[in-house]
């Protein structure tokens, strides 16, 4: 199931062909301004060395996906530690204006997590987060060793009480109708010009 971020992405590069056929690159490059810079374009290959950069390193599954303070935030079920000190459930939040590179992970999803600690909250982003299964995945988890069990307890961050998907479904909804907006303006301005341009032809 296509997750509402994403859906988001989609969307503000259809729209605009629809809204104003004639005005397409104008209006298109509104719409990259909104999406942002492609997710994966600044990613190196995930490999266990991200380690040495980061203050926490584990292994879980993702079991919601929620927002703190605005910013997208993932809850992880951590099975196994290979670097500080981390408890059996975490929140990890990513930067929200850092829009393109937050973490890319749906519930159920099996990740290892590169994090730093600001503040007693642990944050991470997409270059940083393995998701699983897949040939890079089981090749971190395989040079990171056997690692150790969390600690009891619960890492958590504030939640702002939307849900990430709530969250997402937002975004949508104002980039459309934002838009639509644009398109209307765009419209009516190519209106005004054929009406002068044909007043004057006359």
């Amino acid at each position: 199931m296509t997750s509402p971020s994403r859906l988001l992405d989609r969307v503000l590069l259809v729209v605009p062909g629809v809204l104003v056929p004639g005005l397409l690159v104008p209006v298109l490059g509104a719409a990259l301004v909104l999406t942002g810079p492609p997710a994966a374009a600044s990613c190196a290959e995930p490999s266990a060395e991200l380690a040495d950069g980061s203050d926490l390193a584990f292994s879980g599954v993702v079991l919601d996906r929620s927002t703190s303070g605005g910013d997208p935030m993932v809850t992880v079920r951590v099975d196994r530690v290979f670097k500080g000190e981390v408890t059996r459930r975490v929140d990890v939040v990513s930067d929200a204006s850092d829009d393109g590179y937050a973490i890319d992970a749906d519930i159920d999803d099996e990740v290892v997590v590169f994090a730093q600690l600001v503040d007693d909250q642990v944050t991470s982003g997409l270059c940083t987060v393995v998701v699983g299964p897949g040939t890079y995945y089981d090749r971190v988890l395989e040079d990171l060793g056997p690692g150790t069990a969390p600690s009891e307890g619960y890492t958590q961050a504030e939640r702002s009480g939307l849900t990430y998907d709530q969250w997402s479904m937002g975004r949508l909804v104002t980039g459309v109708l934002g838009l639509a907006v644009l398109g209307v303006v765009a419209w009516r301005s190519l209106r005004a010009w054929r009406a002068r341009r044909a007043s004057g032809a006359g």
